[in-house]
């Protein structure tokens, strides 16, 4: 990650706690706030809004990330609120591992449909060769029948006419 993107991911953090408010605020301990307010893009200001969801104020997911951590580690004010975010981020990490393995399973299923389209070419190609080979073969044995059939008959006079 450059430093510029960390930057911005730092003014989303510091935009959302600035929204949040001080009680918030007060919660993290002071060099971390400051950490976060001396590192942010000076030049991106986000503003939210405290009537919507993060997820609809077009956050980047490093954001939702810190800002995931930072409720876990300060705000929950329990053992059970902080076993909620933890089962929240397992089934989302279940979710996205699903997500991952259908993807790389229709992948795969496209290579072998590829490989199997390109082996089927394959034997589509030797099948052509063996009938045409065979054809030829069977072209051949006609060709020394007539010849052998056009022998007999000049033999036994029926060849001329």
């Amino acid at each position: 990650m450059s430093n510029n993107e960390q930057a911005i991911i730092y003014s989303e953090v510091y935009g959302i706690l600035d929204m949040l408010g001080g009680e918030y605020i007060k919660l993290i301990p002071e060099k971390l706030y400051k950490h976060i307010e001396e590192n942010k893009n000076k030049e991106y200001a986000p503003t939210y809004d405290i009537n919507k969801p993060l997820e609809e104020q077009n956050i980047k997911k490093r954001t939702a990330a810190v800002i995931c951590m930072l409720h876990y580690k300060y705000w929950c004010e329990s053992d059970e609120e902080k076993k909620e975010i933890v089962d929240i981020l397992n089934e989302n990490y279940e979710k996205q591992k699903e997500k991952y393995f259908a993807y790389e399973k229709t992948i795969f299923k496209k290579e072998n449909n590829l490989q199997k389209t390109s082996e089927n070419s394959d034997n589509d190609l030797k099948m052509e060769n063996k009938k045409e080979s065979v054809a030829l073969t069977v072209q051949e044995k006609k060709n020394w029948f007539s010849k052998f059939v056009s022998f007999i008959k000049k033999i036994f006079g029926k060849g001329k006419e």
